[in-house]
């Protein structure tokens, strides 16, 4: 068994303590991108666990490379304390900022939509207009009938 050392744990400690922040941080993205692109139920579920599977492997990950894969008592009070720290200090604003930046992109998104259907809409009205001119033209070089005299 390797001994750790205070200064170990503490570092440690600092480094969970910011993956719990940075975890506050993604769910408050997916929580405002939810909400402004309203998301049903079973895809939010699919896109919650998906986040969940994916912060478990990167703690994982940050405590193998930082504490050699031991769980401590520490490790849960610091992705704890992490994300208290930004639900209490941070996700007000972030969430807010979060909200706006989707909005744009929807109102974005919507004018491009908005563009690509009055364009469809002039299209298909100028080929309308296409079809009766060709049908005219058609009408025009036509051979008449010959009448018998």
């Amino acid at each position: 068994m390797l001994t750790v050392t205070v200064e170990q744990q503490f570092i440690v400690f600092l480094y969970l303590s910011t993956a719990g922040v940075m975890i506050g941080v993604v769910f408050d993205f997916v929580k405002a991108w939810g909400k402004i692109f309203h998301f049903s139920r079973k895809t939010f579920f699919a896109i919650d666990l998906f986040i969940c599977l994916a912060a478990t492997l990167i703690v994982y990950q940050v405590l193998f490379l930082t504490n050699w894969g031991e769980v401590r008592f520490y490790v849960f009070l610091a992705l704890l304390l992490g994300l208290i720290l930004y639900y209490v200090l941070f996700s007000r604003y972030l969430y807010n900022f979060f909200l706006k930046f989707f909005k744009t992109i929807k109102k974005f998104i919507l004018k491009i939509l908005k563009v690509n259907k009055a364009l469809q809409d002039y299209l298909n009205k100028k080929r309308i207009n296409c079809m009766e001119s060709y049908k005219n033209f058609k009408k025009f070089l036509r051979k008449e009938k010959q009448h018998d005299r």
